[in-house]
């Protein structure tokens, strides 16, 4: 256990400053991209955009409060059961967003399969659940990168089938999904013979785990920085490939950022300022919240 959080913790120090240096630069969507000469300010310096340069930065001021979409993504997005006080990366982001525009947050609660559709019919002004940046999504939203992770397997320690990635892609392998994640849909574009079970993602963001104990799927996909939580708390799930190789090549990573709708240049603008002055304590808040003990289970 102390050699896997080790390797997670030395994982993220070296490979998170690296993987948001290329997508601050190269994934933020085309239409609203920030010229790369735009300067990154601290936050003293960052500026609201002027009346009539965002819609939507018009629209959360007028209305006093930030509509922020969310759902539970750990380490990114948490929820204190006790309290139900959201926390994490995401929110520092959003909340340090809703000051600089002098508004207060509202969270609304929401479904991975419903967030982009939401987002879209004006039920929030942002989604700051942690969503995937994937290809299909891009086409229908934007996205404001702040880090990047890919997807992990697990199988039943008994299970001898399943060895390796090239495993999965068989007809006789169930892998249980998360209905409208971006988790499912890279999924389903690179194990095409397998046999998806998409299922409604409970509350608290955890992976399929009873699923697969309960042998109603064969393989269990989750966010890479989850791994650590599984292996350490269940004995008898196996990390297909190995845990460390695992959380150092993660299988189809993406960038993970908040979410808006398309055509805001001057939102897109102000959201990068945002993130680039709290990109050191955002780092450190994924390392914080990748240990087992914020993770459940």
């Amino acid at each position: 256990m102390n050699t896997l959080v080790h390797n997670a913790k030395k994982f993220w120090s070296i490979a998170v400053p690296v993987i948001l240096s290329v997508i601050a630069t190269s994934c933020a969507p085309e239409p609203t991209s920030v010229p790369a000469a735009a300067p990154a300010a601290s936050s003293g310096a960052i500026q609201a955009p002027a009346a009539g340069a965002s819609a939507t930065i018009d629209k959360i001021v007028k209305n006093g409060k930030l509509r922020l979409g969310v759902a539970v993504a750990p380490p990114w997005l948490l929820q204190d059961p006790a309290t139900n006080k959201y926390f994490g990366p995401a929110v520092d982001i959003s909340e340090k967003i809703a000051s600089l525009l002098n508004v207060e947050v509202e969270y609304v609660a929401s479904n991975w399969d419903v967030l982009i559709a939401g987002l879209q019919a004006d039920k929030f002004d942002l989604a700051g659940a942690p969503m995937f940046a994937t290809e299909a999504r891009m086409k229908v939203i934007d996205f404001m990168p702040y880090t990047s992770a890919g997807t992990c397997y697990f199988v039943k320690k008994d299970n001898t089938k399943i060895n390796s990635l090239s495993d999965l892609n068989d007809p006789s392998v169930t892998i249980v999904t998360f209905t409208g994640t971006g988790t499912e849909e890279g999924i389903r574009k690179s194990y095409p013979k397998a046999i998806i079970r998409s299922i409604v993602q409970p509350p608290g963001g955890q992976p399929p785990i009873e699923e697969i104990l309960a042998d109603r799927g064969v393989v269990g996909p989750m966010d890479s920085p989850i791994m650590v939580m599984v292996q350490s708390k269940y004995p008898d799930l196996r990390i297909v490939g190995g845990a460390d190789n695992c959380f150092a090549n993660p299988d189809i990573p993406f960038p993970i950022g908040l979410g808006f709708n398309k055509g805001d240049a001057g939102l897109t603008t102000f959201l990068k300022l945002v993130v680039d002055s709290m990109q050191k304590d955002i780092d450190a808040n994924i390392l914080k919240y990748s240990d087992p003990k914020y993770m459940g289970g």
